[in-house]
């Protein structure tokens, strides 16, 4: 939870709202999606933000809960009604998630103006106003955001989005986003034999210097796929007799279960590529 404070006088200067006036939010509604879709300067205009300063806010955390792979469809915002409303604030938005027991609160915003201060500073009768280099004046400071949100409740819609049940694998799908799966790369022998098993302890111990790696040769390869499917593992590494041939491995997409071989030299680069920077698999 934060306090983001600013000039009152100046409220309406956000450096960063003409990058996101056109963003299209779900905004809460009867209908049978829950939600219609409505762009944020459309939403400023009819006061569902109290500035353009808590429009900024909202739209970065849900934003952020997008960015880490939720899918859109399962957010909203929802404008506190006037009865909702705590005293006071100027305006008030959750940002809600669907979960299968319904759509519940994630997170929370309000615009609280200078409640906090005014109050602290009428009953401690310390003046609190502090000196505006901009507008050489001294204000109260007016808190136009008030973003609020628990570790909790993110991580329970983080797991709910992703968990998936694949009927043609027969086993739990965890599709967590690459940087929030607790292991980056697994690393298989295609068999624990005829040297696959020492080759695949060397791109281990080459891997888990920059991953969370975890290293697996119990039981067939198709089971140990299906246990890294579970846990959210994203890709997984395959030594074979190929590897011991030409120097190139398999890497194993989760989602998609596609396959691509790149050379052990290649491979961290790949990876990191794959996991922190966004790229493409097979491209």
């Amino acid at each position: 939870e934060i306090e983001f404070f600013v000039n009152p006088n100046r409220i309406s200067e956000c450096p960063h709202y003409n990058k996101i006036k056109q963003t299209q939010l779900n905004l809460a509604n009867d209908s049978k999606t829950g939600y219609k879709r409505a762009k944020v300067q459309e939403l400023l205009k009819q006061g569902v933000f109290a500035s353009k300063w808590h429009a900024y806010w909202v739209v970065s955390f849900y934003n952020w809960f997008i960015s880490y792979g939720v899918d859109e469809k399962n957010l909203r915002i929802r404008p506190h009604t006037k009865d909702q409303l705590a005293h006071y604030a100027k305006a008030c938005i959750d940002i809600e998630y669907r979960f299968p027991f319904g759509w519940k609160e994630v997170h929370g915003d309000a615009d609280r103006g200078q409640f906090d201060l005014g109050q602290h500073q009428k009953f401690s009768k310390q003046k609190l106003e502090v000196y505006d280099e901009a507008t050489k004046s001294k204000v109260l400071p007016y808190v136009a955001a008030e973003p609020s949100q628990g570790i909790e409740r993110a991580l329970l819609v983080f797991l709910f989005d992703a968990y998936t049940y694949d009927n043609s694998r027969g086993n739990v799908v965890l599709k967590l986003h690459p940087s929030l799966s607790p292991f980056k790369v697994a690393v298989f022998p295609l068999v624990k034999k005829d040297g696959l098993d020492k080759k695949a302890r060397e791109v281990y111990a080459q891997l888990k210097g920059c991953f969370n790696a975890f290293y697996d040769e119990s039981g067939s390869i198709g089971r140990r796929y299906a246990r890294q499917d579970e846990i959210g593992t994203p890709y997984t590494v395959t030594i074979d007799y190929q590897t011991l041939e030409d120097g190139s491995v398999t890497i194993r997409d989760r989602d998609s279960t596609k396959q691509i071989r790149t050379s052990i030299e290649q491979l961290n680069n790949k990876l990191w590529s794959l996991v922190y920077q966004g790229a493409k698999f097979g491209k």
